[in-house]
This record gives structure tokens, C-alpha cells and sequence, in this order.
């Protein structure tokens, strides 16, 4: 699930925005990698931000939000042991986008299927079990 997040300290200091529309006042901090560095989606809409500093991985602008620099936004998993530690919170969940499917592609084939029958048995009951990928 895509999320917002500060460190706590960055949030005392500026307040927590209690909507989208408060970001305008906020230092964003935007990942390149997403491909939508200038704006930020939510449930019922889009926001337009103006990144303070603009990361080219989600760790690096995970980095830069502990280090206090602003407000980023990264999926869950990405951010799941800082936010779990209580070195970043999550921000604007009320408005939070729905959470993106895991999709898995492959080529079809008995021998195939049986391979990729095997990978989900294995993989999903782990996946839906992992804190990171059940945070709201």
C-alpha cells in the first residue's frame, strides 16, 4: 500500500498534515523511480506537491524522511521496520490509496504451471501472514 511517512521529530516541528491539501505547507520528499514526482495520489484524488528533493530510489528519500528532511511516500513494505521501530509515522491514512496487487506473469505449459502452482502454494500464505504487506 502506498503510504506517507515522517520522522516524528520532522513532525513536531512542522505538524502533521491532516489532509492532502496540507501538503502544499510541507518539505516533500519524491522518488523518482514512481514516475510521479510531482504529485501524489490518493482515494478520491491527486494532489499536486512540490518535492523539496527528489530521490532516485525509495530508500534513499526513506533515508532522507528519517533523517528529518520532510514528509515521503513509499509502499508499506518498503518502510515497514522504520515505521514498526517508531523512527518514521504514517501520514494521511484516512486518504490512503487502496493497495496495489501482486500480479505474478508466466508462460503457460503443464511443466510450467506445476513450477508456478508450487511458487504460489509457497509464496501467498507467507505474503498475506507478513506484517509489512498487512499494515493499514
Amino acid at each position: 500500500r502506498p503510504l506517507g511517512c515522517a520522522a516524528p521529530a520532522y513532525l513536531q516541528r512542522w505538524g502533521r498534515p491532516a489532509s492532502p491539501d496540507d501538503l502544499a505547507a510541507h518539505r516533500i520528499i519524491a522518488t523518482s523511480s514512481t514516475g510521479h514526482v510531482g504529485e501524489w495520489r490518493f482515494a478520491q484524488e491527486t494532489v499536486k506537491v512540490a518535492p523539496r528533493l527528489t530521490c532516485s530510489t525509495p530508500q534513499a528519500a526513506i533515508r532522507a524522511a528519517l533523517a528529518g528532511f520532510g514528509l515521503t511516500r513509499c509502499l508499506s513494505y518498503e518502510a515497514h521496520h522504520e515505521l514498526q521501530a517508531g523512527q518514521l509515522l504514517a501520514v494521511l491514512e484516512d486518504f490512503a490509496a487502496p493497495p496495489l496487487p501482486v500480479q505474478l506473469y508466466y508462460r503457460e505449459g503443464r511443466r510450467a504451471a506445476a513450477r508456478v502452482r508450487s511458487l504460489l502454494d509457497f509464496a501467498v500464505p507467507r505474503l498475506r501472514a507478513h506484517p509489512a504487506f498487512a499494515m493499514r
